[in-house]
């Protein structure tokens, strides 16, 4: 892992940007793959006011030691999970479970992979305090997010 904590923490003091509006995020995978210099890595980034982000929760091998261990901010449970909890109970389970074992810990939840209204209700049941997905919006481009805000605004005036 070639991050340096204290490089990028003083490249945004350059630019007056603060560490707490940032977001690192670390794969599953990826955690278990490096593990040896990663726990001091994260470490030094939370330590610089950085919010860290497990994503993917469920795809790798994370053991419940690894995850109390890591200082992360936020669990993002693989959408796979998500998208099948209606339907498969042990997807239902794994995302039930990974959310009571990040509120245990003080993790804030994200549900990922939302793309419809049924995928909404198993990560509304569980807690999460965020999604991402389509259900949304698909990725835009500026151009196209300054459009779509508009016309968000425009519908919430109009409802009101």
């Amino acid at each position: 892992m070639q991050l340096y904590p204290r490089r990028i923490s003083l490249l945004l003091s350059l630019t007056v940007r603060q560490a707490g509006r940032f977001t690192i995020e670390v794969t599953e995978n990826r955690l278990v793959q490096h593990e040896a210099n990663v726990l001091e890595v994260l470490s030094r980034f939370r330590l610089l006011g950085f919010k860290l982000s497990m994503d993917d929760f469920g795809t790798g091998a994370t053991s419940f030691e690894q995850l109390r261990l890591y200082p992360f901010s936020e669990l993002k449970i693989d959408g796979s999970f998500i998208q099948n909890a209606r339907e498969d109970e042990s997807s239902k389970t794994t995302v039930e479970t990974s959310a009571r074992l990040a509120a245990m810990l003080g993790i804030s939840v994200v549900a990922e992979g939302i793309e419809t209204d049924d995928q909404l209700k198993p990560a509304t049941d569980v807690g999460a305090e965020s999604i991402r997905g389509f259900l949304i919006s698909r990725p835009l481009s500026a151009s196209q997010l300054t459009e779509w805000v508009k016309r968000f605004n425009t519908a919430s005036a109009d409802a009101a």
